[in-house]
């Protein structure tokens, strides 16, 4: 079902709720031009991007999503492990969520946890990512070196 959503302004985004291997992400989309992906940090939602995503939806498609676990996307079960909350899965949500779309290659921002998971992404999609943004996050040793850990 879709539904028309205004974001903080005349802009209309479109809200769909995007099915991936083991969640269900809560989903905008607007605007026109190459597409970008924000992702929002903890504990915000999309909503985060409130102020900005109606401007940039002037130049581009802006892909608004609430990362698993956060706001109207699925909360997973999950197990001691917490595998099913991992950046791997999450950026692999992302990545199920663009491809949803129709769209390959993308330029990509992420706040904060969000940032983490677009890490992830570059990972394991570095072909997906045009371009990336990586914002109130540091990076340290150790997490440049856990990515070889298959869960991360």
């Amino acid at each position: 079902m879709t539904i028309y959503f205004k974001l903080y302004s005349i802009k209309i985004f479109i809200s769909k709720k995007i099915k991936t291997t083991d969640a269900l992400i809560n989903t905008k989309i607007g605007g026109a031009g190459p597409p970008i992906l924000l992702m929002h940090g903890y504990p915000q939602t999309h909503f985060m991007w409130h102020k900005i995503a109606p401007i940039l939806s002037n130049k581009f498609t802006v892909v608004l999503t609430d990362l698993r676990g956060y706001g109207d996307s699925s909360k997973p079960k999950t197990d001691h492990t917490h595998i099913a909350y991992s950046k791997k899965k999450m950026a692999l949500d992302q990545i199920e969520v663009m491809r949803e779309f129709g769209i390959e290659k993308f330029y990509a921002v992420g706040h904060d946890r969000g940032a983490r998971v677009l890490h992830r992404m570059l990972i394991d999609n570095k072909e997906s990512i045009k371009k990336a943004v990586f914002m109130d996050i540091a990076v340290s040793y150790t997490h440049l070196t856990l990515p070889t850990t298959p869960y991360v």
